[in-house]
């Protein structure tokens, strides 16, 4: 090792030395110029100037080589000693102690010390003390002349000079050495500081960095913004490559639903491959699912051929390197994060890795929370959409109405791609689809009737038995392979048929999708047995109806019109004897037949219409306003209003009465253009209005000719409905039209 410092370097020192060498030789040829050489060091002049040339000619082989020579690998103390012995022989040759050459000969000692320092300074020292004492010696200058010459201090003082010179620049190469070592020293902790600094500015970035992230996730709960942020935030908050996300499907046991935040034109895989894209969590997994497992997270460097990240990501990513984290929230691992360096292919370091694990624990929590957010919000789309589908149901009193609208809200709720309702055949010991009461909401393309037909009748025998919900995968094996699920329609312990609902396998009935299904299942089973009580209440109202109807007819007409019968009679045999009293006896009867007659219309006023019992009241009086107004080419205008209920038989019958005899009244009456008849549903009662353009009639007046005349028109409506509690009222102005107005209350 040399003591001349980096900073000076050992070309400087050379070419130090070299001008030293070649000042030394041009104050020689001064000398020799000025002064005649052989009358101050006693030799020839010839042989003066060959030693000069010689000296010359030694000089320009270093300055020529001087690169060479002095490299570090070849400048070694042989050269040193050398040096001193080409010194020494210019002492020798010219006199020695006179010798022009003497502040030559400090070259050796110079080199040594700047190169070699304390310890070549000295050995060149002595060994050119003893070169110069040898040279005057040989040259007659021993100690007793130095004595006689009285030139002993001159002698010691040039002899001490080789080692005062040595001494003075083996120590200023030491300080030099020292000093460079000591501002090698300060560079090297300023550039250490200056790292410091640049990496706690770094990790300040960086946190400030985590901090915005942390707040930009906790702002949102919408679950795609939560993603795209996770995604962004490692891709360009963090400053990675690329970053790419799964989910653990803890159901199939596998990680799947990847996403990526690389760009189209960056993506190694199209959207349908990284949709498909399933990696087990077990051995075949590789990092990701050893990630999953354990609960930790992996940093790869370099990914060889036998690396069990082959399995997963070199195959699927070709990322190198990356890092795989695990997203960890309540002790369970919801997902896992991959972020990589594909492009600038740097490594990722250990706090990197710390920095990722702490963002793959917020990105945990922020998707929990988004999840939970949009399952509590879909929670209650859901409760509100049953409030809905409970009231539409319930409106419903027509079976057939019941199911329909079942059907439609169950793909409704839950957006089931296939809906398929079905009743149980009564009187049967084994479950069988009935064909009658089968209802399919759905695309015909989508899941045929001939794939699930079959699987379908299975599974509902089975949930019949055990009244539970039951969802197979059917057909796994094929690629037409779907999911059915079967929900019994339970009421009162008793199962009445199955709803069932197909998807297709990529899309799997989720807890809240079977939970709805469930719910909706009961309110169905509900609806369907009320439609069912209301259509036997009415048969049994009809059937009652009829039964009154036949003994108030038995006991009241029937034995009037016997009384008329043998009354007839009796005026035949008495018609010849007494064709007077015949005569007022056929007009009594005539009156008492009169009279029988108006009770047979009364009755058949009063029986309940076939279209009622079919089609209740909204679709018995949609047909008849429909075929009112198609025979008399009217224009009729039917609306109903409020959320339909069920009504009792007797209400559906008096409106749908008073409805008939207003629109009669309308046409026949009123002479009128347009009619508007309206059903309200209100609030604990119903409403009915008829209002028509014809040309009215004094209110007051009329009701006392209906009175008087015992007429079936407004009369008979006001008792219809005056018998319900009701309130029955009519406004009407010659030339103003009339309105009629019916509220009856429900309890």
């Amino acid at each position: 090792e040399t003591f001349i410092p980096a900073r000076f370097g050992k070309k400087r020192a050379s070419v130090l030395v070299l001008v030293y060498r070649w000042l030394t030789l041009a104050l020689v040829f001064l000398l020799f110029v000025k002064i005649r050489p052989h009358t101050i060091i006693g030799v020839s002049p010839r042989d003066a100037y060959l030693v000069f040339s010689l000296a010359v000619a030694y000089n320009l082989v270093l300055t020529w080589f001087y690169a060479r020579v002095y490299r570090e690998d070849l400048f070694e103390v042989a050269l040193i000693i050398l040096d001193c012995l080409v010194a020494g022989f210019l002492l020798y040759s010219t006199g020695g102690w006179r010798s022009p050459y003497y502040l030559y000969t400090f070259a050796p000692v110079v080199t040594a010390a700047l190169f070699f320092g304390l310890g070549g300074a000295l050995l060149s020292a002595i060994l050119l003390s003893l070169l110069y004492f040898t040279a005057l010696n040989i040259n007659g200058y021993t100690i007793q002349k130095i004595l006689e010459m009285r030139v002993l201090d001159d002698y010691l003082a040039n002899i001490f000079s080789y080692f005062l010179i040595g001494g003075f620049f083996a120590y200023m190469a030491s300080l030099l050495g020292l000093l460079e070592r000591t501002t090698a020293r300060l560079v090297k902790t300023r550039s250490t500081l200056e790292e410091t600094n640049v990496s706690c500015q770094l990790a300040n970035t960086r946190l400030m960095t985590m901090q915005e992230i942390g707040m930009a996730l906790q702002s949102t709960l919408n679950l795609d913004k939560v993603l795209g942020l996770i995604l962004d935030s490692i891709s360009s908050g963090l400053g990675f490559d690329r970053a790419t996300l799964g989910f653990v499907n803890e159901r199939e046991n596998v990680v799947t639903d990847w996403i990526t935040s690389a760009t189209r034109s960056e993506k190694w895989l199209s959207e349908e491959e990284l949709g498909r894209l399933r990696i087990p969590v077990s051995e075949e997994g590789g990092i990701v699912a050893r990630s999953v497992l354990e609960k930790k997270p992996f940093n790869v460097t370099e990914v060889s051929a036998d690396s069990d990240a082959r399995s997963d990501l070199i195959a699927e990513f070709s990322p190198s390197p990356f890092a795989v984290l695990p997203m960890i929230f309540g002790g369970k691992v919801v997902g896992v994060i991959e972020a990589d360096n594909a492009y600038s292919k740097k490594p990722i370091s250990d706090g990197d890795l710390s920095l990722l694990t702490v963002f793959a624990g917020q990105a945990a929590a922020a998707v929990a929370h988004a999840r939970l957010y949009k399952q509590q919000s879909k929670q209650i789309e859901t409760l509100s959409s049953l409030y809905d589908v409970a009231a539409t149901i319930s409106s419903k009193l027509e079976i057939g109405e019941v199911l329909n609208s079942v059907v439609d809200q169950a793909k409704k709720v839950t957006g089931t791609e296939k809906v398929v309702l079905c009743l149980a055949k009564e009187r049967e010991t084994r479950f069988r689809l009935d064909e009658a009461t089968m209802v399919v909401r759905g695309s015909r393309g989508e899941h045929p009737e001939a794939w699930w037909r079959k699987p379908m009748e299975n599974l509902a025998r089975k949930v019949m038995l055990t009244r539970r919900p039951q969802m197979i995968p059917h057909g796994a094996a094929s690629a037409e392979s779907e999911w059915l699920l079967c929900i019994p329609l339970v009421v009162r312990d008793k199962c009445m048929g199955v709803l069932c609902a197909i998807n297709s396998r990529p899309n799997p009935f989720t807890l809240t999708d079977i939970t709805s299904l469930t719910v909706l299942s009961r309110l169905a089973a509900v609806a369907i047995e009320n439609a069912g009580l209301v259509a036997k209440a009415q048969r049994l109202v009809v059937a009652e109806e009829r039964s009154r109807i036949a003994k108030e007819m038995h006991d009241g007409l029937a034995q009037s019109l016997f009384s008329v019968v043998l009354n007839l009679q009796a005026c035949i045999q008495q018609l010849s004897t007494d064709p007077k009293g015949t005569k007022e006896k056929l007009i009594q009867l005539q009156d008492l037949a009169s009279r029988d007659l108006k009770g047979v219309r009364q009755y058949i006023y009063e029986l309940q219409p076939p279209d009622l019992e079919e089609l209740g009241l909204v679709g018995a009086v949609r047909k008849y306003v429909k075929e009112t107004a198609k025979v008399n080419a009217l224009n009729i205008d039917f609306s109903i209003t409020g959320r339909r209920k069920p009504l009792p038989p007797a209400v559906e019958g008096s409106l749908y009465r008073v409805t008939q005899e207003a629109l009669s009244n309308a046409v026949k009456h009123a002479e009128a253009k347009s009619v508007s008849v309206k059903l309200s549903h209100r609030k604990g009662k119903i409403a009915l209005s008829v209002e028509d353009d014809g040309k009215g009639f004094e209110v007051e007046k009329v009701l006392a000719a209906s009175e008087a005349d015992g007429g079936f028109g407004l009369r008979s409506m006001r008792e219809r409905v005056t018998k319900l509690d009701g309130e029955f009222s009519v406004e009407s102005q010659p030339g103003e039209g009339t309105r009629i107005r019916v509220i009856i209350p429900l309890l």
